[in-house]
């Protein structure tokens, strides 16, 4: 065998070599890819989260906005039947009055 195909043959199994190498580099960078994408999805699922949070959140807000407008307007409701029998009553009294002044007591 000669020096030429010594290197040959040589220059095979290092390419082989090389090849591999290169081979577990790309698996290597695969797999911190995976690990990356893995993050950014438990981000992105935790960003997902915090907004139904947040939605929820507002919604309740909204509820309770709307209760407490319900609230004023029953208040409000209240205070005018209240209103209105106050003067029905005084409207009761005087007619009461007026008929006491025309019936005379016997």
């Amino acid at each position: 065998m000669d020096v030429r195909e010594f290197l040959n043959e040589n220059d095979g199994y290092v390419n082989t070599l090389g090849q591999l190498g290169a081979l577990k580099q790309r698996d290597q960078l695969l797999a911190k890819q995976e690990e990356q994408i893995e993050a950014m999805n438990a981000q992105t699922k935790a960003l997902e989260d915090r907004n139904k949070i947040e939605a929820d959140r507002a919604e309740i807000e909204s509820q309770r906005l709307d209760a407490e407008e319900a609230q004023r307007e029953l208040q409000r409701q209240q205070a005018e039947h209240l209103r209105q029998l106050r003067n029905l009553m005084a409207d009761s009294l005087t007619s009461l009055q007026q008929l006491k002044r025309a019936m005379p007591a016997s």
